[in-house]
């Protein structure tokens, strides 16, 4: 059996009451204790979020910020992404292809890459996607994931419409059959 811990960077009033205005900067650094804690325990996975828009639930808008560095604050837990969004236009496939590749050399091969579309229309609305189009243009961002890491290359006109061509994507550290 595998352990592993989920980081999300919950804020609920009591805790911006009693922090005030460094309530968050604290929940950050407490948040990469807790990975750290997790690492010298020997659990195997650390899984963090990607959420926009919410008030109190998660805190990790730019969650690649995060796994870098702790991944760099570690030395053998795995820390994966639970989730990167790859619904354009909130992260185009592309980037998220080199985003994976680049933590997976940087920690060499401890980063687990998950993904998803969201959890909320909260969240989609903000970034302007209709509910319809959500999951089409999250299953077509995965194809297209598979497609970059088995074949390298992709392009897009930021609207969604994915398209193949070359890309500046470097290989994975390890093997990427598993990514996608």
């Amino acid at each position: 059996m595998e352990f592993g811990i989920f980081n999300s960077i919950c804020m609920p009033p009591q805790i911006r009451k009693e922090y005030g205005a460094d309530a968050e900067h604290r929940r950050l650094l407490d948040e990469i204790e807790y990975v750290k804690a997790a690492d010298a325990a020997g659990f195997k996975y650390a899984w963090v979020t990607e959420h926009h828009f919410l008030e109190e639930y998660s805190h990790l808008s730019a969650s690649e910020s995060f796994i870098a560095y702790a991944l760099a604050k570690t030395s053998n837990i795995h820390v994966g992404s639970g989730i990167f969004n790859i619904t354009p236009p909130v992260n185009h496939p592309a980037r998220i292809a080199e985003r994976v590749a680049m933590l997976d050399h940087l920690s060499e091969g401890r980063f687990e890459f998950g993904t998803g579309r969201g959890s909320s229309t909260t969240e989609q609305r903000g970034f302007g996607i209709e509910d319809r189009a959500s999951t089409d243009k999250n299953v077509a961002g995965c194809v297209l994931l598979r497609q970059i890491f088995n074949d390298s290359g992709c392009a897009g006109n930021g609207e969604g419409d994915l398209n193949r061509s070359g890309a500046s994507t470097s290989a994975s550290f390890g093997d990427s059959q598993g990514l996608v």
